[in-house]
Formats: structure tokens, sequence, C-alpha cells
């Protein structure tokens, strides 16, 4: 079974630290909005998941979700379905909370260009908008969403929850300049951005070493799935090689 002790030891005045909280990548406030949602302020709840997490909906479905391992209630009977609470209260708060979602303050002198519209660079544009600085996304496809939009098959992930979380760049009014490769970092600085932030995404293949002809690569053959299902080769006898997400998904 996953270990559900701290790595850390608790500080000296905090007797109680929440084991999911602290295997969260971000340390969101799991234990407050698990009970948001079971007292049915979805609202608030999204409010909360919103303060460290920029893509509720998209986590809301693909996230590893390691705070579940860390549950205590593994102790007892099962963990509690962190990923699915997160999702729910995404979907039933977001026409509440929507409208609020607005700059914090303003930067004027900050002008962040993000390069690549994936989860990476979404978040990056979000959290520096929120903070009032002046973004610019650029994307190189025609939607934002990298890899879960154009390789993870949609039987996974909706569009609608993608372009949900990419709803929230547009209120923070980030400039998304789909259809564009961004000029080099430099460039970009000579034009008076004054942070530049590389998400480039999580394209590249790992190498397979075989005798003969070269494998089709399982990204790939997703990517070109996605977008011309008509197109995909077709093979009457295949082996796949891995156990993990991409290969079941391939």
């Amino acid at each position: 079974a996953p270990g559900r002790k701290l790595a850390r030891p608790l500080p000296l005045l905090d007797c109680f630290t929440a084991p999911c909280k602290s295997g969260c990548p971000i340390g969101q406030d799991i234990p407050e909005y698990l009970r948001l949602v079971g007292s049915g302020d979805y609202a608030q709840a999204l409010r909360v998941i919103l303060d460290k997490n920029p893509l509720p909906h998209i986590t809301g479905v693909l996230c590893p979700h390691r705070c579940t391992d860390k549950c205590m209630r593994g102790w007892y009977e099962a963990p509690v379905s962190i990923r699915q609470a997160k999702r729910i209260a995404a979907q039933r708060g977001w026409t509440r909370v929507l409208p609020e979602v607005r700059p914090r303050g303003s930067r004027p002198g900050l002008r962040a260009a993000v390069v690549g519209g994936g989860p990476g660079g979404m978040a990056a544009a979000f959290l520096l908008a929120r903070e009032g600085a002046s973004v610019t996304l650029f994307e190189q496809r025609d939607a934002l969403g990298g890899v879960i939009r154009h390789v993870i098959p949609e039987f996974r992930i909706s569009q609608a929850a993608i372009e949900a979380d990419a709803s929230l760049l547009d209120a923070l009014g980030v400039e998304v300049r789909l259809n564009t490769r961004a000029p080099a970092a430099q460039e970009l600085l000579d034009q008076g951005f004054t942070h530049v932030v590389l998400a480039p995404g999580a394209w590249r293949p790992l190498p397979l070493e075989l005798e003969g002809d070269a494998p089709l690569e399982a990204l790939d053959f997703l990517a070109r799935l996605r977008r011309a299902p008509e197109e995909a080769p077709r093979c009457r006898k295949v082996a796949v090689v891995g156990g993990g997400n991409t290969a079941m998904d391939a």
C-alpha cells in the first residue's frame, strides 16, 4: 500500500496536516473543498480549487491524483474520490464562478510571453494574468490543450472540458495567438516582453530501438487518429509495447 506518512516533520505549532494535501504537487486545500462539495456549496469549492489550480476541468478528469494515495480513509474502507469531487465542483459551480474571474490587480510594467498552449502554458498564462500581468500566449496549432486535446482520445476527456478551462484565459484578458509559432526568446524580449515562459509540452516520444522498420510511435498514431480517423493506418496484427495510459489508448 502507498505510504501515507508525511515526508517532512510537522510544524511546531501545527499538530495536524492532511496527508492528501501534502500529496498534491501544488498543495491544494483538499479537505476544505471536499467539505464544501459534501455540503453542496459547489461554487465556493471551485473558488478554493481555483486559488491554486487553473485547470479544474482537465485535472478533474486526468489528474494522476496522488492525493488519493495519501488519503487516510484508505486504511478503513477506500480512499475518498478526490478527483471526482473536483470535477463535480467544476461542473456544478462553473456558471456562478466564471463571471467572477478577473485580475487581482494591475502590473503595468509586466509583459509576459508564454510559448505553448498545452496545460503548462495555459496554467502559466492564468497565474500571470490573474496577478495583473499582460500575457500573450503563442500556440502553433489551431486550439489550446496540447497533448490533452490533440492526442488523448475524446472518450477520456471531452472537448467541452478543455474549452471550459481555456475560457478562464479569456476572462483574464490573455491574448491567445493560435496557428502562430513563437519567435525565439531573445526576439520576444526585443519586442518588449519582460518575461518569457517556455512550455513546449510533452510531444517527444521515447525511442524504441528495434531491428527492421521503425515502429509507429503511439503519440503520432493517436494524434493522426484525432485529426483524421479515416487516414489512420490499418493493421491486421499489432504489438503494443508498454502498459501505461498511452499504450492502453493506442
